[in-house]
């Protein structure tokens, strides 16, 4: 179970931060650092806490969405017993499913109960992002992080009215981040191992579903042998 929860946790996360942003920050004169548009830790305690605090009662799944301008988990099941928005703000805890809270915490996934929401608050702001959503939509509980490029700070009112099932449509698919770099970076082909190593994913099954698939499936990129897609001189091409 442990290992289960923790792959869980880290292919979500993956999956999110390879549409990210990356800024080079200027540590001194001679050294840079870089930084992911939205800190990982936050994206991380967004899906740690959905996984911790949804309702199982409930036949529905959490909800992972990267939008132009946001990006929101939504996890089945409002705020348990007397919390709101305020108390979960002000570090206040009450844990609906206490087994897997038990479990995460001696994973290491859980710092301390109630610090969660507080530490998204905080990295966001250490970040220069606008303070986070928080908001209860039907029976679930939605968190959401605003991208930093975007000034519009307020989610889109239509886009709370339902929980999003995929990411959203357009007649073209639009990359963000490193996923757009991988693409330019396969314009002269690449094998699996050397995309997986461009991006820092270290799991190769999830580099599969969270990459490597939907690049496939929308037809930026495509394979130089397609009469054996697993041939061990397999590479992938952007699509002109």
């Amino acid at each position: 179970m442990h290992f289960v929860a923790r792959k869980c946790v880290v292919l979500l996360a993956d999956f999110c931060v390879v549409y990210f942003t990356i800024y080079s920050i200027a540590i001194d004169a001679l050294h840079r650092e870089e930084q992911y548009e939205i800190p990982t830790r936050s994206v991380r305690e967004m899906i740690v806490n959905a996984i911790t605090h949804r309702n199982y009662m409930l036949d529905s799944s959490i909800q992972v969405a990267v939008y132009d301008d946001r990006v929101e988990v939504t996890s089945p099941g409002m705020l348990y017993g007397s919390l709101d928005i305020a108390s979960i703000k002000a570090g206040r805890s009450e844990t609906r499913n206490r087994t897997i809270a038990r479990v995460f915490d001696k994973m290491y996934l859980i710092e301390s109960w109630g610090t969660g929401i507080r530490r998204i608050l905080e990295d966001c702001a250490l970040a220069g992002l606008p303070e986070p959503g928080l908001s209860e939509v039907g029976d679930a509980f939605r968190v959401e992080i605003y991208r930093k490029h975007v000034k519009q700070l307020a989610p889109d009112p239509a886009s709370t009215q339902q929980v999003p099932s995929k990411f959203p449509a357009s007649e073209e698919p639009v990359l963000y981040g490193r996923m757009k770099d991988l693409v330019e970076y396969c314009a002269v082909p690449r094998k699996r191992s050397e995309m997986q190593e461009f991006l820092g994913l270290s799991d190769r099954e999830n580099f599969r579903f969270a990459v490597l698939k939907p690049l496939l499936e929308e037809g930026l990129i495509k394979l130089t042998i397609l009469d054996n897609p697993t041939s061990s001189r397999q590479r992938y091409v952007k699509v002109e």
